[in-house]
C-alpha cells in the first residue's frame, strides 16, 4: 500500500547566519499580505487619539531627547515585537538582553511556531482562544509591514491543522475531540468569537489582555456573560474520514482512517521571523536613538530602571520587563516548562499543514517549513532543566514521526533543541502594569506564537495611552484604566538615562 521509504539524497540547507534554519527562498506571501495592511496600526492610533507628543512618523522611532525613551529587558518574542510596535509608534527604545540576537537557546527560536488556538483548547481556556484568533488576524498585517519595512519574507500559511490517529489509538482521538467540543466557547452566528469579550467603547480590533499573577494590567479580560448562544463547532472542528484526509493531504493517503481538521488555523516560521524584526529593530533604533545591548543580562527591573548584570541602572521614561523565565526572583510562582523538538530535513515528502498525531501519552506535532523540513515536537516536562534533550524524547519524537510515515526514516536530523517556556501557576499570560509600576509581558507558556501579538499590540496602546495621561494628569489625580475605571497605579516618573 505504502510506497517504500526513500534516501534522502539531497544536501540538508545550511543555517544562515542571520536568521538561523529556513533562511531559504520561499513563495512570496507579500501581496497577500500587503492587501491587509492598512496605515497607522493601533499604537500609532492612541498616539493621535490620546495628544501623545510623538515627534516621528511610524516606521521610524522617535528624535532623540523628544519621545519617551523606553527600556525593554528580554528580546525574545514579546520583547522584539513590542520593541518594534513602540518603535513604529514613535517611541525611543532600547533593549536588552542576556543573548546575542542570533542564539537560538531560547523558547521563542526553539518553538514551532503553530497558530492553533482550537487544537489547544484541550490544553486552554476561553481567553487563551479568544487572543489566539485575534492574533490569527493580526499575524498577517504585521508581516505585511515587516515586509514593506526590511523586504524580508516570513514564511506564513493558514490552511488549518490536521489531527489523526492511528486506529488503535481512536479512543485518544475521541477524548481529544470531545475535549475542544467542551472547551470551544459559544458565540452568536454573526459575531466574531472576540467580540463577546470587549467592554463597551472598545473598538472590535484591540484586543483584552488578561491579567495574571502580580499585574495590574490597564486591560483585564472580561469573559462572556451566559448567554443561550449558539455553538458553532463545524466551522472551526470538522470530522474528516480517510478519502478526506487523502484529499487534504496525499502522503497520509490510505494510513489513517478518520480524523479532524481545525481549519482556522495557520503556522509561521519563526527564524525568518526573528530574522525580519532584528532588521527592523536595526533600522528602527539606528533612527531613534536607541541601542540594542546583545550580551548583557538585566538583573532587575524597576518602574524606570533597568540593573544590569553589572550593578549598572539604566534610566528611562518606563521600563518593561519580557526576560520570560529569566524573571524568576521577581515573580512568584513564574517557572520554566521545558519543551524540546527534533527539526528534520526531508527531500521529497510533502504537508501543507501541521498535522498532530494523538496517542494516549502525548500528541505529537509535525509542521512544515520552507525547504523540506519539518519541526517536530510533543514532549512538555514541567522541569527547569535546560540542558539537551534526553535519549528516550529523542526516540519518542522520532519512532511518532516513523509512525506517521516511513519516509521520515530517512529524514536527515539537523537539530535536537530544548527550551524553558516561561509558565505562571494557571498557565495563563501576564501583560500589563503591576503594582511597583513595571510593565511586564510573562507566562506565554506554551502560547507565545499564538497569542503575543494580541498582548503586544494592547500593551504598545496602552504605554502610548500612559504617555499621554502623564502628560495632561495634574498630580495625584487617579488615572483612569482602559476601561474607565479609576487606578491609583500612577505613570512611572521619568528619569534621565545614565548609561542607556
Amino acid at each position: 500500500m505504502n510506497a517504500a521509504p526513500r534516501r534522502a539524497r539531497a544536501s540538508p540547507p545550511q543555517p544562515s547566519p542571520r536568521g538561523g534554519e529556513g533562511a531559504l527562498q520561499t513563495a512570496s506571501h507579500s501581496a497577500a499580505l500587503a492587501s491587509t495592511t492598512h496605515g497607522g496600526g493601533p499604537e500609532e492610533q492612541a498616539a493621535v487619539a490620546h495628544r501623545a507628543v510623538l515627534t516621528s512618523p511610524p516606521c521610524g522611532g522617535g528624535r532623540a531627547g523628544e519621545a519617551p525613551h523606553v527600556g525593554i529587558a528580554g528580546a525574545g518574542l514579546a520583547g522584539r515585537l513590542l520593541a518594534w510596535r513602540l518603535l513604529r509608534a514613535g517611541l525611543r527604545v532600547s533593549l536588552f538582553d542576556a543573548h546575542a540576537r542570533t542564539d537560538r537557546s531560547s523558547a521563542g527560536p526553539t518553538a514551532a511556531a503553530m497558530l492553533s488556538p482550537t487544537a489547544e483548547l484541550a490544553a486552554a481556556d476561553a481567553q487563551i482562544h479568544a487572543l489566539g484568533v485575534a492574533s490569527l488576524d493580526i499575524w498577517p498585517q504585521w508581516l505585511g509591514e515587516l515586509h514593506a519595512q526590511t523586504g524580508r519574507e516570513v514564511y506564513f500559511r493558514r490552511e488549518g491543522t490536521l489531527v489523526v490517529a492511528h486506529a488503535a489509538d481512536a479512543g485518544a482521538l475521541d477524548h481529544y475531540a470531545a475535549l475542544l467540543r467542551a472547551h470551544l466557547p459559544a458565540v452568536t452566528p454573526a459575531a466574531h468569537q472576540l467580540t463577546a469579550l470587549l467592554p463597551e467603547g472598545r473598538a472590535p480590533d484591540t484586543p483584552i489582555a488578561p491579567a495574571g499573577l502580580a499585574a495590574t494590567p490597564f486591560s483585564t479580560a472580561i469573559l462572556p456573560p451566559a448567554q443561550p448562544w449558539v455553538r458553532q463547532t463545524e466551522a472551526v472542528m470538522q470530522p474528516v474520514d480517510g478519502a478526506h484526509i487523502a484529499a487534504l493531504e496525499p502522503l497520509l493517503a490510505g494510513r489513517f482512517a478518520r480524523g479532524l481538521l481545525l481549519p482556522q488555523e495557520g503556522q509561521l516560521a519563526n527564524d525568518q521571523l526573528y530574522a525580519a524584526l532584528a532588521a527592523a529593530l536595526d533600522a528602527g533604533l539606528a533612527t531613534c536613538g536607541g541601542v540594542w545591548h546583545e550580551g548583557l543580562a538585566i538583573e532587575q527591573v524597576e518602574a524606570a530602571v533597568l540593573v544590569d548584570a553589572h550593578g549598572t541602572r539604566h534610566g528611562f521614561d518606563l521600563a518593561v520587563d519580557c526576560r520570560g523565565v529569566g524573571s524568576r526572583g521577581e515573580l512568584p510562582g513564574l517557572h520554566g516548562v521545558r519543551g524540546e523538538v527534533l527539526t528534520v530535513f526531508a527531500p521529497g515528502i510533502s504537508l501543507r499543514r501541521p498535522v498532530r498525531l494523538i496517542h494516549p501519552r502525548y500528541a505529537l506535532y509535525v509542521a512544515p517549513r520552507p525547504g523540506s523540513q519539518f519541526i517536530v515536537g510533543a514532549t512538555e516536562l514541567d522541569s527547569e532543566d535546560a540542558g539537551p534533550p534526553t535519549l528516550r524524547s529523542t526516540l519518542e519524537l522520532g519512532s511518532a514521526l516513523y509512525s506517521l510515515h516511513p519516509e521520515f526514516g530517512e529524514a536527515r536530523v539537523l537539530r535536537l533543541a530544548a527550551a524553558l517556556r516561561p509558565a505562571l501557576p494557571d498557565h495563563r499570560p501576564m501583560a500589563g502594569r503591576g503594582a511597583d509600576g513595571v510593565w511586564r509581558i510573562n507566562g506565554l507558556f506554551r502560547h507565545g506564537y499564538l497569542i503575543a501579538p494580541a498582548l503586544v499590540r494592547q500593551m504598545a496602546a496602552d504605554i502610548v495611552a500612559a504617555f499621554a495621561v502623564e502628560r495632561v494628569t495634574p498630580p495625584d489625580a487617579p488615572v483612569l484604566d482602559a476601561s474607565g475605571a479609576a487606578s491609583h497605579i500612577q505613570p512611572p516618573t521619568p528619569t534621565q538615562p545614565q548609561a542607556a
